[in-house]
């Protein structure tokens, strides 16, 4: 088979020729493009990498990007609650240590505490969740894209 050109290229498998702009062969059916990077996941060890550097990469580097920012937000609040928890407790206690009430001061101490606990928690597992979701979307889509695979020669 032959273009307007007369240009063909064999096919991959059975070495007949077809178009070079072909999809798939004609004779046999199998598919002559090559995958593209868009096609290809990226490695665990890319994922680790890309979360490690901002929570949530891992999700928008595998084309989930509202979920990557969900979790890159909800990383980026925490953190700021904890800054801003561990903030407020040291103005607050440097307002009561000076004006000497000391049983305050140790109110305050464990109120700011579990405050800023909550957001560590909330930070860690964010950061943590990031990884875990990262991992289950990467292995969901190499599923997907087997099938896809499977079914082509269906």
């Amino acid at each position: 088979m032959s273009t307007e050109n007369n240009e063909s290229i064999p096919c991959k498998i059975c070495s007949k020729p077809i178009s070079p702009k072909a999809d798939y062969c004609s004779y046999c059916g199998a598919p002559q493009k090559k995958k593209s990077q868009k096609d290809e996941l990226p490695g665990y060890l890319k994922l680790v990498m890309l979360n490690l550097f901002c929570p949530g990469y891992g999700d928008w580097a595998l084309g989930a990007k509202l979920r990557g920012a969900i979790f890159f937000l909800i990383v980026l609040v925490a953190l700021g609650g904890y800054c801003s928890g561990v903030f407020m407790g040291f103005y607050n206690a440097v307002n009561l240590a000076s004006s000497g009430n000391l049983n305050a001061l140790e109110k305050m101490e464990s109120a700011l505490n579990s405050k800023a606990n909550f957001w560590a928690i909330i930070f860690i597992l964010g950061y943590i969740l990031s990884f875990v979701d990262s991992f289950f979307l990467r292995m969901n889509k190499q599923k997907k894209m087997e099938q896809e695979g499977k079914n082509e020669f269906a």
